[in-house]
């Protein structure tokens, strides 16, 4: 099941870099409605979400006693309904500043890449415990992976929404 869970997380990987490759430099910060974000926002959003996630799942873990797999299911029913809406914390909320689309394509795939290859050579049935997710609490590697695809999956469905608008 690990294995499975990676696939899927490889294939959100390539759905995004291809939606990203769909914009030009002008479209890419062109908002599709008063109050939406731009492709480079989404982007930049994604980029903030995903960077030190590497990290986070070196130190500090702990074996579990659950499923390593076992909030999954919650991942997905939160991030891939797509009909919910929600509003990013402000940590990883996108600035204004139009967006250079070159740049921000490399720096999400350098996050992603040092995330595939922290989760590459650990354990993913180890508990994370140095971050919470609110409502979700702490994850394993592989719900880390999870988390990462779903929310992927859920931003790369956005940046087609946007590419069809502008």
């Amino acid at each position: 099941m690990f294995k499975q869970q990676f696939t899927y997380f490889e294939d959100a990987l390539q759905d995004l870099e291809n939606a990203i490759a769909t914009f030009n430099d002008q479209n890419f910060n062109t908002k599709p409605a008063e109050g939406a974000w731009s492709a480079g926002q989404v982007v930049e959003h994604l980029i903030k979400s995903s960077d030190g996630l590497d990290a986070l799942m070196i130190n500090p873990v702990t074996k579990t006693q659950r499923d390593p797999l076992e909030k999954i299911p919650l991942i997905e029913s939160v991030f891939l309904d797509f009909e919910a809406k929600y509003k990013a914390p402000e940590f990883n909320t996108p600035s204004e500043e139009p967006k250079d689309k070159t740049l921000l394509l490399h720096q999400i795939l350098e996050n992603y890449r040092n995330f595939r290859e922290t989760y590459l050579q650990l354990p993913p049935g180890e508990l994370c415990t140095g971050f919470e997710v609110p409502t979700m609490g702490t994850f394993t590697r592989a719900e880390w992976l999870a988390f990462v695809r779903c929310h992927t999956t859920r931003h790369t469905r956005q940046l087609r929404n946007i590419f069809n608008t502008v």
